[in-house]
């Protein structure tokens, strides 16, 4: 079977969190302007005196360097106002705290805007634990933020009266390496306590779903998306649907799959590890593992555009068939295959050769080895192991 075009891509619904609802601070006017700017709590009153924080909006890269990500701190006056005239003239991102009232805005240049009114929302708070698989020091930070928490020696974190918005989780070592662990969607007023997480520093979480939209906890640098295809661009009847729903420890990715009836017919859900097209070196891979309950079969597909030169299709992956309960797959490298009597097969292609451009990551149902049509297919905690956040980091800076 060959498949002249690999995937149809098709986005689910995300709930993403807006943060300038009707209540915008933003209006129309030009940068040269200097204006004072009122800043309002949940309530209505003054933000007297509240702290104003400049984060780099290359947050990450300052954090993996050991480098403070904050640009500057200013505090409104006991009217609650501050001037323009004080922001820096760069793309950064604003987070305002005032008691329990907090506010961020993302990406946020004062060029062509004028600010009028910031209406503050109730702020948040988020407590957690790490489990230990490396014995050292270590911290938590919030993606984008100032906020940032020790553990303690029970493994125990907390952040309070934190802005309201989807999170990535970044712990970072005492020694300077950091992962990726956890996401998190916090609501205004939300006091949240995270399920317990693994802390290992050999490798780094893909996405936990736990910020209940479809792009990764990864995508938070990366820009990488969950996508669906099936074969209906070449004409087939296969059918789809896909969403971020929650389950009994959290959310969780769900997809049913029913396939057209011909041995051709495919569908599936992915993951591209970023949104511009680059290509990851992941010959260093030891294993991917995640969680994954359903009926049916679906398989791990990692994908490669050196396969893609040869053929869509097969690319190298491992068969699974689902089980009704949640069941932990720990897939090493050395178990990765390609199917059969396939062109790519006949290839002669080795894992190694594949590894050194890899775009994504699939989990496919097909009728060349489901033996139903009719495919449940849940998957959570996705998470590689033996490459690092900051190589995957530092290939993209080089591409």
């Amino acid at each position: 079977m060959k498949r002249l075009l690999h995937y149809s891509i098709q986005f689910a619904p995300a709930l993403f969190w807006f943060f300038l609802s009707c209540n915008s601070p933003l209006s129309g006017g030009n940068s040269s302007e200097t204006t004072n700017v009122a800043i309002v709590t949940q309530n209505g009153e003054p933000a007297e005196f509240a702290k104003v924080t400049f984060v780099h909006s290359d947050w990450i890269s300052k954090t993996l360097q050991g480098i403070s990500p904050v640009i500057d701190t200013v505090k409104a006056d006991d009217r609650g106002t501050i001037t323009t005239g004080l922001f820096p003239e760069e793309v950064y991102n604003i987070q305002i705290d005032h008691h329990n009232s907090t506010l961020f805005i993302p990406d946020f240049s004062v060029e062509g805007k004028v600010l009028d009114t910031l209406f503050l929302q109730k702020s948040a708070s988020l407590s957690g634990a790490v489990g230990h698989s490396d014995t050292v020091s270590a911290s938590i930070h919030l993606t984008g933020t100032s906020y940032k928490s020790s553990i303690c020696s029970e493994g125990t974190y907390l952040f309070e009266n934190i802005s309201p918005r989807s999170y990535s989780l970044v712990a970072k070592s005492d020694d300077g390496r950091a992962t990726i662990i956890g996401s998190q969607l916090l609501e205004a007023g939300a006091r949240v306590e995270a399920r317990e997480v693994p802390l290992s520093f050999s490798g780094f979480l893909l996405d936990d779903f736990e910020d209940g939209n479809t792009k990764s906890a990864l995508g938070e640098f990366t820009g990488g998306f969950w996508y669906s295809f099936m074969d209906t661009i070449l004409g087939g009847n296969s059918q789809l649907q896909w969403s971020v729903e929650p389950d009994e420890d959290g959310y969780a990715l769900k997809s049913e799959i029913a396939l057209d009836t011909t041995p051709d017919a495919w569908a599936g859900i992915g993951l591209g590890l970023s949104d511009c097209g680059f290509e990851f070196d992941l010959t260093a891979l030891e294993s991917i593992s995640f969680r994954a309950k359903g009926t049916g079969t679906v398989r791990l597909s990692i994908e490669s555009s050196t396969v893609d030169s040869i053929s869509h299709w097969p690319h190298f992956g491992y068969t699974i068939d689902l089980q009704p309960q949640w069941v932990k797959y720990t897939i090493t490298a050395d178990s990765l295959g390609v199917l059969k009597n396939t062109e790519v097969w006949d290839s002669g292609i080795t894992w190694k050769q594949a590894a050194q451009r890899i775009t994504r990551i699939e989990f496919e149902a097909s009728g060349y080895y489901s033996e139903t049509p009719l495919i449940e297919f849940w998957i959570d905690d996705l998470r590689i192991e033996g490459v690092t956040l900051e190589e995957i980091l530092l290939q993209m800076e080089n591409q």
